[in-house]
């Protein structure tokens, strides 16, 4: 008995597969803090640090991304919003996306991740000089 692996290999598969295992560990975060209180900030002592701010010393896009979603697993959201103000809008489009991916044309498609890249881009614009933080 044989079995196909040219559908996992498919990009847009592969990528659904680790978008719906990276919800399945937000939803089992989030559920494991609230019923049985678990900390997910000191999760991220375990994840790595940011390379881009590594090494040129300035704070990437998405700085903050991770902290701001390990505070929406507390249900924290002002402090989410505080973190990184684009996680609640990532965390719902990727899940949405991992569950029902929609069907558009790659000219919509495309369009879809140029305006998602200019939208971070401006928060990452705003963010670092109210940080005080050169550019």
């Amino acid at each position: 008995m044989s079995t196909d692996l040219s559908q996992l290999r498919a990009p847009e598969t592969l990528l659904r597969t680790i978008v719906l295992g990276l919800g399945v560990a937000w939803v089992i975060g989030a559920v494991g803090h609230a019923a049985l209180g678990w900390d997910p900030e000191a999760w991220q002592a375990w994840l790595p640090s940011c390379l881009f701010r590594t090494a040129t010393g300035f704070p990437c896009p998405g700085c903050g991304m991770t902290r701001a979603v390990l505070l929406l697993m507390q249900l924290r959201v002002g402090a989410a919003l505080g973190a990184h103000p684009a996680a609640p809008v990532v965390v719902a489009a990727a899940l949405a996306w991992g569950i029902h991916p929609p069907r558009w044309s790659p000219r919509h498609r495309d369009g879809l991740y140029a305006l998602a890249l200019v939208a971070l881009l401006a928060v990452w614009a705003v963010r670092v000089p109210l940080a005080r933080l050169p550019l």
